[in-house]
This record gives C-alpha cells, sequence and structure tokens, in this order.
C-alpha cells in the first residue's frame, strides 16, 4: 500500500499476518488529520494522516469570506433599517407639513370667506351709491332745468304780455269793425289774433315739455327741431340782452339718437351761458352752427365774449365750478350737459378762439338710416 505523498515506508507485519503501517510521527497535530479504514478482504486495517493545512487556509477564507458577506448583510440590513427610520421620519414630517398646511388652508379659507363677506357688503354698498348717484343726477337735472325756466320766467312774463295786450287790443277793434259792418277788415284784426295765440301754445306747449322729467329712452331726434324750440324759450332773453344770434343749419336736416329734452337742455345750457358771456361786450354776438362731418353731427356754439381763462379750462365741466358771480349760478348748467352729452354716446368740448371768445362743440353720432326706417 502506498502512503501517498507523505513519504510513509512499509515497515514490518504484524504476527497475524497483518501488514502495518510505520508512519512517521505527526509533524504537529493540529495540521494532519488521522484517517483508518478496515479492508475486510484482506482483514487489513489501513491508517493514514491527511494534512489539513489546506483545509485550515482554504475555512480560514471561507470564514473571512461568511464574515465580510455577514458584515456586507448588516450593512445593507442597518441601510434599510436607517432608510425605513428615515422614510418614517419623512412621513411623519409630511404629515405634519400636511396637517400644518391643511390648517393654514383653512385659515386662509375663513379668511377669504371674510372677505367675500365684506367685499360683497361693498359691492351692495357701491350699487346703492350708484343708485343713489344716478337719483341725485336725475334731480340735479331736473334742478337745473327749472333754474334755467326761473331765469326765463321774467322775460317770458314780458313776452306773454305783450302778445296778450295786442290780443286784446285787436280783439277790440275787431269788435269795434264788425259793429259797424266792417267784417272782412275785422278777419285781419283775428287773423293777427290767432298768429299770436298760436305763438303763445307753442312757447307753453315747449316749456311744459321742458319741465317734464328727462326719460332714458334713446330715440331719433331732430337737431332742427331741438334747435328751434331752443331759440323758441330763449327768444325773450336774447331780446332783453340785445344780442344778435346768428344760427346757421344746412339745408338737410340731421338725426341723432338721444332724447329730445335733454338735448334741448344741453343746447339752452350751451346759448345761456354765451348770452351772459358777451354780457359786457359792446356788440354782443353768438353764432349757433350745426353740420356733419361723416358719420358725426356737430353743434357748435360759439360767442365774442373774453373767452375762459387758461387755469378754468380743465375745469370747466366740473360740478358747482361757476365764474359767475355769487347767485348769478349754481355750476351746474355745463357738468350737467357734459354728462348728458356722454350719456349719447358723443362728446362735448370747449375751447377758446383765435378771434376771441369761446367755442362749445358738441359732437353726436348720426342715426342709423335702418333704426330711423324701424322707427
Amino acid at each position: 500500500v502506498d502512503a501517498l505523498d507523505t513519504g510513509r515506508n512499509i515497515a514490518g507485519m504484524s504476527a497475524t499476518g497483518r501488514l502495518k503501517l510505520l508512519l512517521p510521527p505527526a509533524i504537529a497535530p493540529d495540521y494532519h488529520l488521522r484517517l483508518s479504514k478496515n479492508v475486510a478482504a484482506l482483514g487489513w486495517q489501513v491508517r493514514s494522516q491527511v494534512a489539513i493545512e489546506d483545509a485550515r487556509h482554504r475555512s480560514g477564507w471561507a470564514l473571512l469570506v461568511a464574515l465580510l458577506v455577514c458584515v456586507i448583510a448588516a450593512g445593507g440590513i442597518a441601510t434599510l433599517i436607517a432608510r425605513r427610520a428615515e422614510f418614517v421620519r419623512q412621513e411623519r414630517r409630511a404629515r405634519a407639513e400636511a396637517l400644518r398646511l391643511e390648517r393654514r388652508v383653512q385659515s386662509r379659507t375663513a379668511d377669504l370667506r371674510k372677505a367675500n363677506v365684506r367685499l360683497e357688503q361693498e359691492v351692495r354698498e357701491r350699487e346703492q351709491a350708484e343708485a343713489s348717484l344716478r337719483l341725485t343726477q336725475a334731480e340735479l337735472v331736473q334742478a337745473a332745468k327749472l333754474a334755467t325756466l326761473g331765469r326765463m320766467s321774467a322775460a317770458l312774463s314780458h313776452e306773454y304780455s305783450q302778445p296778450l295786450a295786442a290780443i286784446r287790443s285787436d280783439a277790440e277793434i275787431a269788435g269795434m269793425l264788425i259793429e259797424r259792418g266792417r267784417a272782412p277788415e275785422a278777419k285781419v284784426n283775428l287773423a293777427r289774433i290767432e298768429g299770436m295765440v298760436t305763438r303763445m301754445a307753442e312757447i307753453a306747449k315747449t316749456l311744459k315739455g321742458f319741465t317734464r322729467k328727462s326719460g332714458t329712452d334713446i330715440r331719433p331726434v331732430s337737431l332742427r327741431q331741438v334747435i328751434d324750440e331752443t331759440a323758441l324759450l330763449l327768444q325773450p332773453q336774447i331780446k332783453r340782452s340785445n344780442v344778435r344770434l346768428d344760427i346757421a343749419v344746412p339745408g338737410e336736416d340731421i338725426i341723432v339718437k338721444g332724447g329730445r329734452i335733454r338735448l334741448e337742455q344741453v343746447v339752452i345750457n350751451l346759448l345761456s351761458n354765451a348770452l351772459d358771456a358777451v354780457g359786457g361786450v359792446s356788440s354782443p354776438q353768438v353764432r349757433l352752427a350745426l353740420y356733419r362731418e361723416g358719420d358725426v353731427a356737430v353743434l357748435t356754439v360759439s360767442d365774442n365774449g373774453p373767452g375762459i381763462h387758461a387755469e378754468d379750462m380743465p375745469q370747466i365741466f366740473d360740478p358747482f365750478f361757476t365764474t359767475k358771480d355769487v347767485g348769478a349760478g349754481l355750476g351746474l348748467g355745463l357738468s350737467i350737459a357734459y354728462k348728458i352729452v356722454h350719456d349719447f354716446s358723443g362728446s362735448l368740448k370747449a375751447a377758446n378762439r383765435d378771434s376771441g371768445g369761446a367755442e362749445f362743440a358738441m359732437r353726436l353720432p348720426v342715426a342709423d338710416q335702418g333704426v330711423l326706417a324701424a322707427e
């Protein structure tokens, strides 16, 4: 039997005929492993020693590898645990942040509700204020018209007194002629009486319509009719002030969309201001002109008075601003006229003429032909 790579030699046999292997003494018991095996066929028992140094090295490396694996596994587990803990902390922080955000949203929502309530209240107050403002403006318009009528009352009473005296005189003459059998001659006096009565009826009708409260309806309005009725109302004031009034209107009538009474009020305010402006001029003159520029109707009122001062021009249309003496005016005429013209989608501007005096220009869009046909 070969003793493999250990250099073992067979030393002899036992008395029973068994082969006895003489092995060299172990170099180090810790580095060899003794093995024995019985061979039944031969009746032998084979004993051997196997060096375990390589196994020890391998087991050391295996232990080292196992240790490294354990360390790595422990590190991975620790990492997972740390990540899990960090995830839990982040989740807690997220929940806390979500809770704070929810509380903040609830607080902001409550503030927004309060703000909405305040805003709704302010809107209601603003709507009430606007309604009050519109009512006040309407009352101011009516007050301005009544103030204008008050200024014209004295002149109108004089205008009525003259035709009434003439009517009385013509009636007496007509009665005398009829008594004498001169009826054809009496017809002349009666015709004169009819003319004066017609004129007084027109003045009364115009005054009655002017004193009514202006409606809000917008309809086609003849500017020529507005100018004629305005001149009729202001005729006594024009005669009393000895002012020359020039009216220039085109042959074809110009129709605009607006309100007749309110437009008459605008023209009356413009002409009244012009008549007041030329009060101290030696040769007072006022000119009213009407013409058309494309789809816009332009009405200008100019005078040869002193004009408008430069410092007064920016506030000429402001309410309660007036350059007249105390008690001569409230300063509402031009502001109301400005508001009325803008309600009709127009414009009202003031300027000084190069030749002297002031000029007010009112521009209004011309009414559509289709609307006129429908009307």
